[in-house]
């Protein structure tokens, strides 16, 4: 009767894990459905990085200037299917924000987290303004994070597999989930090279290091090689320029941080309210009492992963504080740990409060983190708070932050190109391109010909250098953005047509001439390779 029942009926256990996982989708769908209302309701745009994705996305190959082919793909076949309005751009890192509440959630329970600790696992993850952010325009950046979390989680998984296993050695299908989730999170963004490093060097001065020995890590490697050298290939044959681009960005786009200026940007971006929570998480995986089933009681190699990652790119100089908001992947599962395990007794009213302060405060800097407020709203409301935008790169701010000034003024230039491009003869209008100063500018008036006429558009920003001048030979193009003597070197005629202007954009997109040039003196592509400008 007791076997009968038992086979009928789930353990108390089981019913648990079941529950936590339901109210862990439940939270990610919510997280989901909030995304996909915020965009349904944005009102300020497309954001600049989007229209360059776009661009790629027609452009498919194994590699690209400033990025590998993943996130191009994805977002290739995102638009065959649901189209390319800013609604539908969004979609795929709406559900990638979903995801990463459920994998932190997860993650918790792999931690030894019980219902509470990994329902405020989720909910940290939820609130999360950079977070939020990542999920709320289509980039690399929601991928990347979404990757760090399954990683991570698999990692776990392996090394409960390796201590609680007859044999000692995990499933060959763990390993090669890891390989292939590895080798994809290559191909969406390099900094997965920053985990995997951490996690092997983390792994070599923790108790689980054995792991390295078992034979399934060639499995794993052997998925990663072939995964990722097509990718590989195309940097050789066209001579490493990401490598390029790295340098470029780090020597004159971003600004010089130091290690105090840096954390305070990882602060401000993983909610400066939450700080001691998380110092209080990474704490807790360093410390011998904190235990993870069947991990030999030690959590020290998650801990180690954390601060290697942190400690590198806070002593990089270069690097951009949201660069290590990834990290908190292992960092907030440990927190709702710590939450859980410590907080009894005389403290157990904090398990109340600890969620309650999760959500006001998540609320609080929401309009950080989405555009949720009209411009000028939200500038009266960062005045309020006194928090001021940190510039990690060289150039200046406006009254908004780049993050948010990027989504202003872009149909007004498709507009502004297109008036210009409506002078010109028919004659001229058939040989006419526009040369354009930045991705940005390109993206936007690519993805706009479709409401406004407008002609090819060239770039020499990153990847446009690749795909070259086309068909235009020079004969009439629309410039934007340049120095009238320069232009007076190349054509034989240099017209201003008017001025660009915009009211919330960013000031370097701001109050510039629109020159129509005709009769180029050299052929187009004996100057093209001087256009090269990766960074």
């Amino acid at each position: 009767m007791n076997d009968v029942s038992q086979s009928r009926f789930p353990s108390n256990a089981a019913t648990t894990a079941e529950l936590c996982r339901l109210g862990l989708f439940l939270l990610a769908t919510l997280r989901v459905v909030f995304h996909l209302v915020a965009n349904w309701f944005d009102s300020y745009g497309i954001f600049r990085d989007e229209f360059y994705y776009l661009a790629c996305s027609r452009h498919l190959a194994w590699g690209y200037v400033d990025h590998p082919p993943l996130s191009a793909f994805l977002l290739a076949l995102q638009t065959a299917v649901f189209g390319d309005s800013l609604f539908a751009l969004r979609i795929l890192p709406a559900l990638a924000g979903g995801a990463s509440v459920f994998l932190v959630g997860a993650i918790a329970r792999e931690f030894g987290a019980k219902r509470y600790g990994q329902m405020l696992a989720g909910m940290f993850a939820f609130f999360v303004p950079s977070w939020l952010a990542f999920a709320g325009y289509y980039s690399m950046n929601v991928l990347d994070l979404v990757f760090w979390a399954a990683i991570v989680l698999v990692a776990a998984k392996l090394i409960r597999a390796r201590e609680t296993s007859e044999t000692g050695r995990p499933g060959w299908r763990l390993w090669a989930i890891f390989g292939g989730l590895v080798g994809l999170g290559i191909l969406n963004k390099l900094s997965v090279l920053w985990l995997v490093a951490a996690l092997g060097i983390s792994l070599i001065l923790s108790p689980q290091r054995r792991l390295l020995l078992t034979r399934g890590r060639f499995l794993g490697a052997g998925i990663v090689i072939v995964l990722v050298a097509p990718f590989v290939y195309w940097q050789v044959s066209h001579g490493w320029p990401t490598l390029e681009f790295i340098h470029n960005a780090q020597t004159y786009k971003n600004t010089v941080q130091t290690p105090l200026s840096f954390l305070a940007g990882v602060m401000l971006e993983m909610n400066p309210a939450m700080v001691l929570l998380w110092i209080l998480g990474l704490v807790y995986l360093f410390l011998p009492g904190s235990k993870a089933p069947g991990q030999g009681g030690s959590l020290r190699w998650a801990g180690l992963t954390a601060v290697i990652v942190l400690a590198y790119l806070t002593l990089s100089k270069t690097a951009k504080p949201y660069y290590a908001d990834t990290t908190f992947v292992l960092i907030l599962p440990a927190a709702a740990c710590a939450c859980e395990s410590w907080f009894g007794g005389r403290l157990r009213f904090l398990k109340v409060l600890v969620p309650i302060h999760a959500v006001v405060s998540g609320c609080i800097v929401l309009p950080f983190a989405l555009p949720i407020l009209p411009p000028e709203r939200y500038v009266a409301y960062a005045d309020r708070l006194g928090i001021s935008e940190q510039n990690a790169e060289r150039s200046e701010l406006g009254a908004l932050p780049q993050f948010y000034a990027d989504r202003f003024g872009w149909e007004e230039l498709a507009r502004d190109v297109s008036d210009a491009y409506s002078t010109l003869s028919p004659d001229e209008q058939k040989l006419c391109a526009v040369y354009a100063r930045n991705y940005g500018q390109a993206g936007a008036l690519e993805y706009f010909r479709k409401t406004y006429p407008l002609p090819p558009v060239l770039c020499g920003h990153n990847n446009y250098w690749y795909w070259g001048p086309g068909d235009a030979t020079g004969a009439v193009m629309i410039t934007l953005n340049s120095n009238r003597e320069q232009l007076e070197e190349l054509f034989d005629s240099v017209e201003l047509y008017g001025t660009h202007t915009c009211t919330w954009c960013m000031p370097f997109e701001n109050d510039y001439p629109i020159w129509i040039c005709r009769g180029m003196r050299v052929p187009i592509e004996e100057i093209w390779a001087r256009q090269k400008e990766f960074i």
